[in-house]
């Protein structure tokens, strides 16, 4: 599904859907990052083909490139009124792809109404790992970035009947990875497609305005709760902060 943003007067369509300002959202963060998070006071962005996920950015499977070629080939054919379409054209094309996956810089959150298991299992409690999820939602990340940046819901489909074209690609996975009910924020490099960009980017962000509650991990003892606590508030946060729900007792 795809909706329009209006900017500087101009409506552009875009390539996902547009979560609404009230939607909830939630990011798993360990300690550490948590805490680098309130020092730079700026998300950490990935570049996309770094990701451990190789099929982010992709347009199909590698088996079936020549199909995708193919269909290409068909698709150019038709917008240049039946003359010949060079190999060149469809290579060009494919570097383009390439440029513009190296140059997105990824942001990625949780969509739900409540915490999700798999996102702490993933992200903030592993083993002897220790972590936080920020609560907040669209609107309150919006504000929070203050500068125009993409922000989005992934579609999650099957690339043996579906392919994206270049400028959706970003803004679609697997089914295998539905369970993360991924929003994404999306930034490109500055200045236009470099072959050179660098391999993360830090956005700057007002805290106050992006952290509307923190969740400790399940399992995580009280001191740990009361670490988060101080954290917060050395670096001037006065937010509320709950031990997960999920750690709830259950009645026999």
């Amino acid at each position: 599904m795809k909706d329009t943003i209006t900017i500087d007067g101009e409506i552009f369509y875009t390539d996902y859907e547009i979560p609404k300002d009230d939607s909830v959202i939630w990011r798993f963060l360990d300690l550490a990052k948590f805490i680098s998070l309130l020092k730079e006071k700026a998300l950490y962005l990935t570049r996309a083909d770094k990701f451990e996920d190789q099929f982010e950015g992709a347009v199909c499977s590698l088996e079936d490139s020549d199909k995708y070629d193919e269909a290409l080939m068909d698709y150019y054919f038709e917008c240049l009124e039946g003359r010949p379409v060079s190999e060149q054209l469809i290579q060009n094309e494919h570097y383009a792809i390439q440029m513009i996956r190296k140059n997105s810089f990824l942001n990625c959150w949780f969509e739900g109404s409540y915490e999700s298991v798999a996102m702490w299992k993933l992200y903030a409690s592993g083993g002897n790992v220790k972590g936080v999820a920020i609560k907040t939602t669209v609107g309150r990340l919006k504000k929070a970035i203050g500068r125009i940046a993409e922000i989005g819901r992934i579609s999650y489909i099957d690339y043996s009947k579906e392919w994206p074209n270049a400028n959706e690609a970003l803004w679609r996975k697997r089914l295998s990875f539905e369970y993360e009910h991924e929003v994404r924020v999306r930034v490109i490099t500055d200045g236009g497609l470099s072959p050179t960009p660098p391999e993360f980017m830090l956005l700057p962000v007002d805290l106050d305005e992006l952290i509307e509650s923190v969740f400790v991990s399940p399992m995580a003892e009280s001191w740990f709760k009361e670490l988060v606590v101080d954290v917060l508030q050395k670096y001037g946060l006065n937010k509320e902060v709950f031990h997960s729900t999920l750690d709830d007792k259950a009645l026999y």
